[in-house]
């Protein structure tokens, strides 16, 4: 069980692991690209969805089923893997939205309890994905790999190739402006405000 080494495979080694049933491999991917995948949706359920959490939960459970029943149909050339999943999951989150306002319940976002939690947490997701993706690169592609997959500064400098003294400024001065957005945007006031 050798987890180094399925980190650090390809896009491509790891598409045939899972067409060879290698369930270990399939967890792993599941583990990697969960918590993106999470932002990827919260970011498309910008009107409210009743039940937020759960039908996110079905949503990203749909795209990992769908990918290990056909591994075939993901196509290299035409990007990362990583990115051929959060089309998909934008893909079926906009399916999703489409069914409830048809249905008539896309309105059902002030329900009490449970649903308030969900939305919340939503909105804070939604938020730091919308801000991170407004970034210039390489600072988005940074703070995603902080935020969203918990890499370490060591860690992105090997994926990017980039001095770890830029990363280091780069996550600093972003996680500065990610939480002066964070803020105004709930309408609390920042440091220096009256």
């Amino acid at each position: 069980m050798n987890e180094v080494r399925k980190l650090s495979m390809t896009d491509e080694e790891l598409i045939k692991q899972i067409s060879l049933r290698n369930q270990e491999v399939y967890e792993e991917m599941i583990h990697k690209y969960s918590k993106f995948l999470w932002a990827v949706t919260f970011s498309v359920m910008s009107q409210g969805m009743p039940q937020a959490k759960m039908n996110a939960e079905e949503i990203i459970s749909d795209v990992f089923f769908r990918l290990w029943q056909h591994p075939e149909k993901y196509d290299a050339h035409r990007g990362t893997l990583k990115s051929y999943l959060a089309l998909m999951t934008r893909s079926l989150t906009l399916n999703k939205l489409k069914q409830f306002k048809f249905e008539g319940t896309i309105e059902e976002i002030n329900e009490p309890d449970e649903a308030e939690i969900s939305i919340e947490t939503k909105e804070s997701v939604q938020m730091l994905f919308d801000f991170i993706m407004e970034l210039e690169e390489p600072s988005r592609t940074i703070l995603i790999e902080r935020f969203f997959f918990e890499s370490k500064p060591a860690e992105i400098q090997q994926k990017m190739g980039i001095p770890l003294k830029v990363i280091n400024n780069r996550l600093y001065k972003g996680r500065k402006k990610l939480q002066k957005q964070m803020k105004q945007a709930r309408g609390e006031k920042t440091i220096g405000e009256a």
